[in-house]
């Protein structure tokens, strides 16, 4: 160890040189790879877990949600005739989206009470983006600009899994 301590004293300038010159190769040689990365990656599609969740897929025809739409009147309830009437609608329109199923909502169950707030002034829309990380990604930016929104009865917020990894690659790459 001492002679690696000598060496290193001796050529200090030589070795911090050559390190600030290595540091400037490699971010013009790798500055942009988070651009081609893959937003997601987070699941071993050969667990135990994944296959298990493959197979209810396929036997069910269903899957996680991972994206939820919440409707929040503005005054009064969601049971309230027009704002049941938008929820259906919103409801109705996003299991058509090409790409999304299993969509279902408070409205589309009947009025079942997980799906509504407490205080009766919300309620969800839950669905399920089709596809690899990288392409329900992709869809759920298209249905955030879509699907958010206000007007004079109701606000409509994206979330899920897929809003919320879209959100995050957003903010760690904002290229």
């Amino acid at each position: 160890m001492r002679a690696l301590g000598e060496f290193t004293v001796l050529r200090r300038r030589w070795i911090l040189i050559g390190t600030l010159l290595l540091a400037v190769a490699a971010g013009a040689y790798g500055g942009k790879v988070a651009q081609h990365l893959s937003s997601g990656g987070f699941d071993d599609p050969n667990s135990e877990s994944s296959l298990a969740a493959g197979l209810i897929a396929n036997k069910f025809g269903s899957g996680t949600p991972n994206i939820v739409l919440l409707v929040k009147a503005h005054s009064g309830s969601v049971d309230a005739k027009a704002v049941a009437r938008d929820g259906r609608a919103i409801t109705h329109r996003l299991s058509r989206e090409p790409g999304v199923d299993n969509v279902a909502s408070y409205w589309s169950f009947g009025g079942l009470r997980p799906l509504r707030s407490k205080d009766g002034r919300e309620a969800l829309i839950v669905g399920r983006i089709e596809g690899g990380d990288d392409q329900v990604r992709t869809r759920v930016e298209h249905l955030a600009e879509h699907y958010a929104f206000s007007d004079g009865l109701v606000t409509v917020s994206v979330g899920g899994r897929a809003e919320v990894f879209r959100q995050v690659g957003r903010r760690s790459n904002p290229t």
